[in-house]
C-alpha cells in the first residue's frame, strides 16, 4: 500500500519543522510532496520526503493553468481551500499510489499504521481523524479518477477559489460532498456547546453524536471511516496538553496513556480560530532529534518539545 500526501507551504519553516520530517520517515508508506519556496538545503531529507522547489506566484500559476481559473490569492492561507483539488492538478503525482491525501506540516506523525491497516484501506476509500468532517490537516482517500474529479461537485467552486478569502472548501464544503447529512453533527455540537460549553460537548459530541450520526448516515456503506482520533487539542480549561513522542515513533497523550496516528499544533501556534495559544518565538525546542532518535523520547507540552532522555 503506498499513500501519496501532497502538501504546499511558503514562507518560512516552523522551528518543528526537524521533528516533523522525522516522524514523516517513520512512515515509509506514506510519500510526502512538498512544494514550497523555503530554503530545504539544511535539512536532511527522508527518502520519502521530496521537496519540490517553486515560487508561491509559479504554483498559483500551475492551479490557474489546471482549473482554468484565476488563482491569485495574497495569502498563502488560500491553499487550504485548494486541499480537495490537489488530486487532480496533480494526477500526473499519484500514477502509482493506491491512495492520495492533503495534510499540514503544523503536526507530528505517531505511527500511523496503527490506525490505518491493510483492511482500513481495503474497506473504506476515505479516511479522516474527525468523525464529522474531512481533517483538512490529514486526510486520505483512494486514487481514483472519480476522487481525483470530486472536488468538482462543490457548489460554485470557481468563484469560492478565486475569492481571496478562506471560503472552508477543504473540511465543510468538501465534507458536504462527502455526506451533506454530517452538517447536523456540526451544527448539534455547536448547539450543546451554546448549552453546555464546549468540553461537555466535545465529549458528548464524540460519544453520542457521531456513533449515532455513523449509524444513521451510513458512513460504512459511503466506504468512510470518520472517527474523532482526538489529534487536534483545544486549550479549554481543565485539559491538560501533555504528550509523549516515544523512541519507538508513537505519540501518547500522558494523562490519558492513549496513543494517537498525529498531533496537530493547531491551538498550539498563533491561529485563526482563538486568541489563546501556547507557543511563542521564546518557545523551546530541542531540535537534536536527527541525532538523538530513536534513542531519546521527546514530551510535547506548552513549554514546548523538549527532550526527556
Amino acid at each position: 500500500m503506498k499513500v501519496a500526501i501532497i502538501i504546499p507551504y511558503f514562507g518560512t519553516f516552523p522551528k518543528w519543522m526537524t521533528f516533523f520530517l522525522k516522524s514523516c520517515e517513520g512512515n515509509p508508506q506514506y510519500d510526502f510532496y512538498i512544494f514550497t519556496d523555503c530554503d530545504f538545503s539544511s535539512y536532511s531529507s527522508a527518502k520519502n520526503v521530496i521537496f519540490i522547489a517553486t515560487s508561491f506566484a509559479d504554483y498559483c500559476k500551475l492551479v490557474s493553468e489546471s482549473l482554468l481559473i484565476d488563482f491569485s490569492p495574497k495569502a498563502a492561507y488560500k491553499l487550504c481551500d485548494l486541499k480537495p483539488f490537489y488530486g487532480y492538478i496533480h494526477r500526473d503525482i499519484l500514477v502509482g499510489y493506491d491512495f492520495w491525501g492533503f495534510g499540514d506540516i503544523d503536526l507530528i506523525l505517531g505511527r500511523l499504521d496503527n490506525f490505518f491497516d491493510a483492511k482500513d484501506f481495503s474497506k473504506y476509500d476515505y479516511i479522516s481523524t474527525h468523525g464529522d468532517r474531512v481533517s483538512g490537516h490529514f486526510f486520505l482517500l483512494r486514487n481514483s479518477e472519480h476522487n481525483r474529479n470530486l472536488c468538482f461537485e462543490i457548489p460554485h467552486w470557481g468563484s469560492k477559489l478565486v475569492d481571496p478569502r478562506f471560503c472552508g472548501l477543504d473540511e465543510r464544503d468538501f465534507s458536504n460532498v462527502l455526506c451533506f447529512s454530517m452538517a447536523y453533527l456540526r451544527v448539534t455540537q455547536r448547539l450543546v456547546a451554546s448549552l453546555l460549553g464546549v468540553k461537555w460537548s466535545m465529549k458528548i459530541h464524540k460519544f453520542f453524536f457521531v456513533p449515532i450520526g455513523s449509524f444513521l448516515f451510513n458512513y460504512r456503506k459511503r466506504k468512510m471511516l470518520f472517527v474523532e482520533m482526538d489529534t487536534t487539542p483545544s486549550l479549554i480549561k481543565g485539559i491538560e496538553v501533555d504528550y509523549l513522542y516515544n523512541n519507538n515513533g508513537a505519540i501518547v497523550n500522558v494523562k490519558s496513556g492513549n496513543e494517537l496516528p498525529y498531533l496537530h499544533f493547531l491551538f498550539f501556534k498563533k491561529n485563526l480560530y482563538s486568541i489563546n495559544f501556547l507557543w511563542d518565538d521564546n518557545t523551546t525546542f530541542d531540535l537534536a532529534i536527527l541525532e538523538t532518535f530513536p534513542n531519546s523520547s521527546y514530551r510535547i507540552c506548552k513549554e514546548g518539545i523538549l527532550k526527556v532522555r
